[in-house]
């Protein structure tokens, strides 16, 4: 006697597609969750490199920080690399990153200095260097571009110092509607002001180094700036709301 295979009725075929598009979305989503944290992870590992750079930079100079950039004849030396016959103006400017303030430092801690969650694909991405040169911004509050003003010292934090930011996630906005890549950060009372802010980018958190050596991750308080590829431009706060955290 001869049986016929049953056949799939058009609703057990819907309710395995059903099933099939679940399991695939769960994929996708565990997928991704892996490649964030994985992001997470590097991103927290540079800051940490660089956190050895810094601690060996006042090794050397007793205590003493560098500043945001300087003018030297031939052109400017930034904190993260040399601009020859720098400060330049536009787009693809020249820039040797083996010769910044801090770049032997991060040579010798292997660090790096691109959070790999910033979006340099997006099309409002403006390349102010011929290069990737940081995307982590240094607070000004330690050494200013005033020429005048001599950078903080180690001393000033005393008994603070793990409440004190050096770097974060940043980003920055110069070019109207663009941004470039956050090199420094300040304190903005004024949000709506164009500037260097912390950029909220890993699910709505910057993480952070701070004069201690140790890297937290600081979720966004308050008002923002602007919002690019999914993180918030703003200003980091200290626990209590304050702007303590800049060292002031």
């Amino acid at each position: 006697m001869k049986y016929r295979a049953k056949a799939f009725t058009l609703i057990e075929l819907m309710v395995s597609v059903t099933i099939v598009t679940l399991l695939i979305g769960l994929l996708l989503s565990a997928v991704g969750a892996a490649q964030r944290n994985g992001q997470r992870a590097t991103c927290l590992s540079n800051l940490h490199q660089a956190g050895l750079a810094t601690s060996m930079y006042l090794a050397e100079y007793k205590g003493q920080f560098w500043r945001y950039f300087s003018t030297i004849p031939d052109g400017r030396l930034w904190w993260f690399g040399y601009e020859p016959n720098g400060p330049g103006h536009g787009t693809g400017r020249s820039l040797d990153t083996n010769r910044g303030v801090l770049s032997a430092y991060l040579q010798a801690a292997g660090g790096e200095l691109q959070c790999p969650t910033f979006p340099y694909d997006d099309p409002q991405f403006y390349a102010k260097f011929d290069r990737r040169a940081a995307s982590y911004g240094y607070n000004l509050k330690l050494g200013s571009a005033s020429q005048s003003r001599d950078p903080r010292h180690l001393d000033h934090f005393m008994g603070r110092a793990h409440r004190v930011v050096v770097f974060a996630d940043a980003i920055h906005f110069d070019h109207n509607p663009g941004f470039n890549e956050g090199h420094y950060i300040t304190i903005n009372p004024n949000v709506r002001v164009r500037s260097g802010y912390a950029h909220f980018r890993h699910d709505l958190m910057a993480h952070v180094l701070m004069v201690d050596g140790h890297v937290e991750s600081q979720t966004h308080q308050g008002q923002y700036h602007r919002e690019i590829a999914g993180g918030l431009a703003a200003n980091l706060r200290s626990p209590d709301g304050s702007d303590a955290i800049y060292g002031n």
